[in-house]
């Protein structure tokens, strides 16, 4: 029987550290786009107390030019041509219109969401973002559906990874007659048991 030589360990923790800490700095240190709007819409994270470079400035200049975009092509085209037609007095019609100019300018201002949100404060960590969403959509309702759009990107893979571990619990060797559509309704059910009672009491 060979013996290998004892190796020599000293340092080598720190070493490791070391290894990682340069391997995580050099993958993680320019965030892409998707992640900095993600963070500036999550209501814990907006203001990017941890951050540096001007990213929080970058992440909400690149969320206001979605807002503008989708709020652009969200919008009602108005019948004021409709109501200049029907009016009698021309000039009741031209300080209507010149009034009306300057109360629109005013109200875009004023009605800017982007603005607005960053004013409001931050919410606690262990918060969902996804709950504060949805009780501000009426306060913000042109980044409520950003928000639903980006918030709803995974960070992570575990999520998944459990669903398929969950499917390999239904599905065995001794139940390989189940129907797909029975399988999608189990796991259904197993993944959101925690929203309902799936055994309520009996009265």
């Amino acid at each position: 029987m060979e013996y290998l030589p004892s190796v020599n360990t000293t340092g080598m923790l720190e070493r490791v550290r070391a290894a990682i800490y340069l391997s995580l700095d050099e993958l993680w240190s320019v965030l892409s786009d998707n992640a900095l709007i993600a963070t500036f819409l999550d209501p814990r994270f907006k203001h990017f107390n941890w951050a540096f470079n001007g990213e929080r400035e970058k992440a909400q200049e690149l969320v206001k030019a979605l807002y503008v975009e989708l709020k652009e092509n969200l919008r009602i085209p108005d019948d004021i041509e409709d109501r200049r037609n029907t009016e009698d007095n021309d000039e009741d019609d031209f300080f209507r219109d010149l009034e009306g100019d300057y109360m629109q300018t005013n109200t875009e201002e004023q009605e800017d969401e982007v603005t607005r949100y960053v004013k409001t404060k931050d919410i606690r960590v262990k918060d969902d973002p996804l709950i504060w969403w949805l009780n501000n959509r009426d306060n913000f309702p042109t980044l409520t559906q950003l928000a639903r759009k980006y918030l709803s990107i995974p960070a992570t893979s575990v999520p998944s990874e459990r669903l398929f571990s969950d499917a390999g619990h239904h599905i065995s060797a001794k139940r390989t007659h189940l129907a797909p559509d029975l399988v999608n309704k189990m796991l259904f059910l197993k993944r959101n048991n925690a929203h309902f009672e799936m055994f309520p009491p009996q009265e």
